[in-house]
């Protein structure tokens, strides 16, 4: 079953991988030639973060990699609120 699945999913990765290589081929060409348009504005860290969280924790329940993501707040992680 696993097998199967990890068949399915390589073709769609390996297209995901491909655009997200041209992104960031065309992103370097901009920035080389002054193009690239930064802007700031606000960022929610722990809405960030914990959005990093759960596409790592996406990939690892994906691949063949293991994952321990422990919130820091949870009780006995040793994080404080």
């Amino acid at each position: 079953m696993w097998i199967r699945k990890q068949e399915l999913l390589t073709p769609c990765i390996q297209r995901h991988a491909s655009a997200q290589l041209i992104n960031d081929l065309l992103d370097l060409v901009r920035l080389e030639s002054g193009r690239l348009e930064i802007r700031r504005e606000p960022l929610q860290v722990l809405e960030f973060v914990k959005g990093l969280a759960s596409a790592a924790r996406q990939v690892a329940d994906d691949s063949v990699c293991a994952s321990n993501f422990v919130d820091p707040h949870s009780p006995g992680s040793g994080g404080s609120r």
